[in-house]
């Protein structure tokens, strides 16, 4: 793969990570997702948090901004 692919992955992986994050954030907890909800989207967190600190940006962190998660 050339850098250019890796960096297209990479932006694709994370924009999903954000995209899950916020419709997760917006799911109403049920009986049946109740334990497993919350876990996922701390998973979310810390991978879209990762991902920021990897690349230099601060894309996750906005939005967590924006969603009042800080």
């Amino acid at each position: 793969m050339k850098d250019k692919e890796y960096k297209d992955a990479w932006d694709e992986m994370k924009l999903d990570v954000m995209i899950d994050y916020a419709r997760l954030k917006h799911t109403e907890e049920t009986p049946d997702n109740i334990e497993t909800l919350a876990g996922r989207i701390e998973q979310l967190k810390d991978i879209g948090k990762y991902m920021d600190l990897k690349d230099g940006t601060n894309e996750f962190s906005n939005l967590l901004s924006d969603l009042g998660d800080e």
